[in-house]
């Protein structure tokens, strides 16, 4: 998947679109292959998701931990293009089978798979209204990254 924009007025179906992407995501992938980060700070749409296995942490609704889980997301991007350089693969398929062939010769190692992140923020305009600079900053080091880094598997939903 790639990354989605979802813009339009109040009432256009920004929200149905959005949960309908995610309730995709839960019915075809694995807890263990897919963690999302959920960001909702009108804790309006997204809190219904709480509890889900599919959940890296609990739906973010405060706008300075949104912030902080923007950094540690670009921060986890760089060490995922480490590990993919220290094993000599391309990219997330490529590591996980690694791994898993890798765990097949020798059960003592603890080295595990790494799942797809999918970062979801419900609308935008709040965040980039509460911290301009900050929010701007985060999403731009993050669409820096993974357009140099395309192989890394993460992929962001922005609702307007």
């Amino acid at each position: 998947m790639s990354h989605v924009l979802i813009g339009g007025t109040t009432g256009s179906g920004k929200s149905v679109c959005m949960d309908s992407i995610i309730v995709s995501v839960l019915y075809k992938a694995q807890p263990n292959h897919v963690k999302m980060i959920m960001i909702d700070l009108k804790e309006v749409n997204l809190n219904v998701y709480n509890g889900i296995p599919h959940l890296l942490i609990p739906v973010i609704t405060n706008s300075q931990k949104a912030l902080s889980v923007l950094y540690w997301t670009v921060e986890e991007m760089f060490e995922r293009y480490k590990k993919f350089a220290d094993f000599g693969v391309h990219d997330l398929k490529e590591y996980n089978h690694k791994i898993e062939l890798l765990s097949l010769k020798d059960n003592s190692n603890n080295l595990k798979k790494i799942p797809q992140i999918l970062i979801i923020i419900n609308d935008l305009s709040d965040l980039m209204r509460i911290n301009p600079k900050e929010t701007e900053e985060s999403i731009v080091r993050l669409a820096v990254v993974l357009q140099i880094k395309r192989a890394l598997d993460l992929q962001i939903i922005l609702a307007g």
